[in-house]
């Protein structure tokens, strides 16, 4: 997973002479080619643009570009297959994203390093993550494996996006950029908000 600081990639699109807006740092920070790798070029292409386009129009919302220091976050972005991120610094908190294909599948807000780095892929790990979001639902996703292989199945057939913000950032900002972004991709799950799938069989 290739990490793109926004410091970086706005100092070429920014106003001359002055600090890049904000709505110049994300567009930048986003579409600079940042795919690892992928089997589909177009169709990563086409989520990486459709976060792009989201994540600038919420630079536009009155109150978030005034009050955050955009060209401080850091935007990663891999198709599928994935490597875990690194882990969060202290006090840092990251919005994190799973898609398949052109599908969102989870979107979250954390700023605790295990949940960041590791729930997601195994079942047991926590009492709601992706892995059972995946496990609860094998019949629909094709998965034939156990439960235990959940995890190598999401970093193989699963692409994942992550921003990371400066530490010491509030985490009102982390939270209500997690809630725009539900709003706007509609992600197939929703953490504890999702549908129960628990008594389905495979």
């Amino acid at each position: 997973m290739e990490r793109h600081g926004a410091d970086v990639a706005g100092a070429e699109h920014g106003p001359a002479g002055g600090v890049p807006s904000c709505r110049s740092v994300v567009v930048a920070c986003v579409a600079c080619g940042m795919v690892r790798r992928s089997v589909t070029p177009d169709t990563a292409n086409g989520v990486r643009e459709q976060l792009n386009a989201v994540l600038s129009d919420f630079t536009r919302i009155p109150g978030v570009c005034e009050t955050s220091h955009w060209q401080d976050i850091v935007f990663e972005f891999s198709d599928a297959p994935h490597s875990r991120p690194r882990p969060l610094e202290a006090n840092q908190q990251a919005v994190y994203l799973f898609f398949r294909g052109e599908d969102w599948l989870r979107v979250g807000q954390t700023s605790h390093p295990a949940r960041f780095v590791s729930q997601h892929y195994a079942t047991g790990r926590s009492g709601s993550n992706f892995a059972k979001d995946i496990w609860n639902n094998r019949r629909e996703f094709g998965f034939r494996g156990s439960e235990q292989e959940v995890g190598i199945w999401i970093m193989e057939n699963c692409g994942r996006a992550n921003v990371r913000m400066p530490v010491g950032w509030p985490k009102e900002v982390g939270r209500l950029l997690e809630s725009y972004l539900h709003y706007r991709l509609r992600p197939r799950f929703e953490g504890r908000r999702a549908p129960a799938a628990a008594g389905r069989r495979a």
